[in-house]
């Protein structure tokens, strides 16, 4: 599909059809990025959607045994916390 560019002030844009924004799932805005030349336009990502499988309990485990910071013990660690 070609589509022609038309001039907006000093800058210029493109129409999508509708049935192209209903399949690329586009909303109210769009990610844009340029590769090799290319524009691509993207549905944006949503903020938190992987959130339930990164804090999954096997996820969460997995974290932690990795973590550094959580191995590092102080004093109020020992001392001061109460459950």
């Amino acid at each position: 599909m070609q589509i022609d560019l038309i001039k907006i002030g000093n800058s210029h844009g493109i129409r999508i059809p509708q049935n192209i924004i209903k399949q690329c799932g586009f909303t109210d805005s769009i990610e844009v990025t340029l590769e090799d030349h290319r524009l691509i336009l993207s549905a944006p990502n949503k903020p938190r959607q992987n959130w339930g499988n990164l804090f999954s309990s096997e996820a969460c485990e997995e974290e932690l045994e990795n973590n550094e910071l959580v191995a590092i013990e102080n004093k109020w660690d020992v001392e001061e916390w109460e459950w």
